[in-house]
């Protein structure tokens, strides 16, 4: 007998309804057996003791076979195809779950902590870059700093999917516009590598770096390659809790910024009459392209919040 041949209400039970069953069956027969010929007598003449303990022996198995099928109907219901009370309810309830638990403020103050903690990294990273040295150190940070990213990023999509009140839009880049910002990302990563090989060949030519206006323009020129490359790492972020567009404009800045102290640092070599870096050429050069590229993005109405275009 295959499973379509039985019925439903039959496939629904349990073994243990299914052995309660049959044991009311099997008293049910031992009664009948028992009371043969007399059948009609018992419905005339109150039963006896044993006929009637045995008809409540079977009253007592039918009941613990059939009463469990609302418990199975339930769960046949939350399994299968749910109705629109039974979905509700159990989204009150599982609403009412995670307050209980603190998973909504839990979430909020997690998200604040990991906001403060970027917010302080990103101040600090600030305040080294200025230091022409830091490019050792800097990776780290900005490893910390794209960490600190991915957690708010999984953070906010937590608070979404448990819908919770502090949840926040985010703001996701089109693939395309992300594929435009690597190619910028490329020439900035380049720019900041020639910089370090730059600093490595003049530091070279002087006993003891002097605080003149060479070593003031650049260590501008450190701050704003290393600004622009921390910024191009965090807008390739999987999403973003700001619009992007303000901050495509400051990178824009700090590209433009660190162009004008490359040429400044360049004209400073020359004046000193020191020995031109091989790499300050290909640093200026990277800084160009990646200004120019930069100009030709435009988010226009491709950003998009929560898989919404961006229209206003």
């Amino acid at each position: 007998m295959n499973g379509s041949s039985i019925p439903g209400w039959l496939r629904r039970m349990t073994r243990a309804q299914l052995a309660w069953a049959v044991v009311g069956l099997a008293v049910l027969v031992l009664v009948a057996i028992i009371a043969r010929g007399n059948l009609e007598e018992i419905y005339k003449q109150q039963p006896d003791f044993v006929l009637g303990s045995l008809l409540a022996i079977v009253g007592f198995c039918f009941a613990k076979a059939f009463t469990r099928t609302a418990v199975n109907s339930a769960l046949e219901m939350i399994r299968g195809d749910r109705s629109v009370e039974v979905a509700g309810e159990m989204d009150k309830q599982f609403a009412r779950r995670l307050h209980d638990r603190n998973v909504h403020s839990d979430l909020a103050l997690a998200k604040r902590n990991v906001v403060a903690a970027a917010r302080r990294s990103a101040e600090f990273y600030d305040l080294q870059s200025k230091d022409p040295r830091f490019y050792i150190n800097a990776p780290l940070m900005r490893v910390i700093l794209d960490d600190l990213d991915e957690a708010l990023a999984s953070i906010m999509n937590l608070e979404r999917a448990v819908e919770s009140p502090d949840a926040q839009s985010a703001f996701v880049l089109p693939v395309d516009v992300r594929s435009e910002l690597g190619d910028v990302l490329r020439d900035v990563r380049e720019a900041v590598q020639r910089r370090n090989e730059t600093y490595e060949a003049l530091v070279a030519q002087f006993e003891r770096a002097p605080a003149d206006d060479l070593w003031g323009a650049f260590a501008v020129l450190s701050s704003d390659t290393l600004k622009a490359l921390r910024d191009l790492e965090a807008l390739m972020a999987k999403c973003l809790v700001q619009p992007p567009d303000g901050r495509l404009t400051a990178l824009a800045g700090y590209i433009a910024a660190a162009l004008r102290r490359a040429h400044e640092v360049d004209n400073l070599i020359s004046t000193k009459a020191l020995a031109r870096p091989a790499a300050m050429a290909t640093l200026i050069e990277d800084l160009a392209h990646a200004q120019d590229k930069l100009a030709r993005i435009d988010l226009g109405p491709r950003l998009t919040i929560g898989g919404k275009a961006l229209t206003g």
